[in-house]
C-alpha cells in the first residue's frame, strides 16, 4: 500500500503558494500606489481626491448658496498639471471655488502657503506667503507644464518629507 499524502499537506502548500503570490501582489500595489504623480499614481488618494470633489461639486448650488458647478476645462487643466507636478513636492489639497474653479493648496510646517487657482483658461492666478515677510502674487499662463516660477517656489518651499 503506498502512502496517501493527507489533504491538510496539500492545503497547506497552496495556502503558501498563494501566500507568495498575494505577498507580490501587494508589493506591487504598493509599489504603484507611491510612483510619482507625472506617471500616473504619486498616492492615488490626490487622483481619488480630485474626483470626489469633481463629483460634489459638479452641480450648481453645490455650497448651498450660488457656487457654479466645477467647470469641465478647470477640470481637465487641473489633472494636466498635476501630471506635470515635480515628484519630490506634496501633493496640494484640493478646494473647489464657488466661481467654478479648482484651487490647490500646499501648506508646509513652516506654515508657508501657496495657493493656485486653476479657472481652465492657461491662466493661473497665485498668491504665496512665504514667512519672513515674503509674499509673492500674479499670473502665469502655462502650456500643459508647471510654470518655471511655480515650480522653483513648489521645489523651495513644499518639498515632501523624506524617510
Amino acid at each position: 500500500m503506498s502512502p496517501i499524502c493527507p489533504p491538510s499537506a496539500l492545503i497547506i502548500q497552496e495556502q503558501s503558494s498563494s501566500a507568495t503570490s498575494a505577498d507580490s501582489l501587494m508589493e506591487s500595489a504598493l509599489r504603484h500606489l507611491n510612483a510619482p504623480i507625472s506617471r500616473g499614481g504619486k498616492l492615488l488618494g490626490i487622483w481619488k481626491e480630485l474626483d470626489a470633489v469633481v463629483s460634489e461639486c459638479s452641480v450648481a448650488g453645490w455650497d448651498g448658496y450660488d457656487a457654479k458647478p466645477i467647470s469641465t476645462a478647470a477640470i481637465n487643466e487641473a489633472r494636466i498639471l498635476l501630471k506635470s507636478m515635480p515628484d519630490t513636492i506634496m501633493p496640494p489639497e484640493i478646494a473647489p471655488e464657488p466661481s467654478g474653479d479648482i484651487g490647490f493648496q500646499w501648506r508646509n510646517a513652516a506654515n508657508q502657503i501657496l495657493v493656485v487657482g486653476i479657472d481652465g483658461s492657461s491662466l493661473l492666478n497665485f498668491a504665496a506667503n512665504l514667512g519672513g515677510g515674503f509674499t509673492n502674487y500674479g499670473t502665469e499662463r502655462h502650456s500643459g507644464n508647471l510654470p518655471r516660477h511655480l515650480q522653483k517656489v513648489l521645489l523651495d518651499f513644499f518639498q515632501k518629507d523624506t524617510p
